[in-house]
């Protein structure tokens, strides 16, 4: 067994190539064989990014209303098999960015965000989601921190569209 990224111990799912954390079972590094050394995987950080934007977006409701629509797509992760098809069955497609706004501003009908970490970059499946949703009139950005998606947010809405004014009854 080896710690994990949040220091809780890992098991070995198939022959000891991929360890899953056992508290929440999601990969979390990968195992070479040559080297012993575990590898981080980007998702961790990139699941990290958006939680916080998430997080903010809970927070700032009440300055910014129309943050209460935002929304992730959870087009990513790894799943079991019966899962995958299932889930493929439902209409998931790979590519779409991760978060959603769907607000109109600024002559566009909702804001898409794409989070990636480090020197990720979009995959071949989301440059082409990308393309399409922005010939369909939506904004579409990809941010490398939640301080990045955060600022988008803000720019989108516009700070005179979110700040809410305070009227107050005696």
């Amino acid at each position: 067994m080896i710690p994990s990224h949040c220091g809780r111990p890992m098991m070995s799912a198939n022959g000891g190539t991929k360890w899953f954390c056992r508290v929440c079972r999601g990969i979390t590094g990968v195992i070479d064989a040559d080297k012993p050394k575990v590898r981080e995987r980007n998702n961790a950080h990139e699941h990290n990014e958006q939680v916080a934007v998430i997080d903010w977006a809970k927070y700032e409701i009440i300055k910014y209303p129309c943050l209460d629509l935002l929304y992730s797509i959870p087009n990513g992760g790894a799943r079991n098999v019966v899962v995958a098809v299932k889930l493929k069955a439902e209409g998931v497609k790979s590519g779409v960015p991760d978060l959603c706004l769907p607000v109109a501003r600024h002559g566009f009908h909702s804001l898409y965000i794409e989070m990636k970490y480090g020197k990720n970059k979009p995959s071949a499946d989301q440059k082409r989601i990308i393309e399409r949703l922005q010939e369909e009139g939506n904004k579409v950005v990809v941010c490398y921190s939640a301080d990045e998606a955060i600022k988008a947010l803000k720019e989108y809405l516009g700070s005179k569209l979110l700040e809410r004014k305070y009227y107050y009854l005696k």
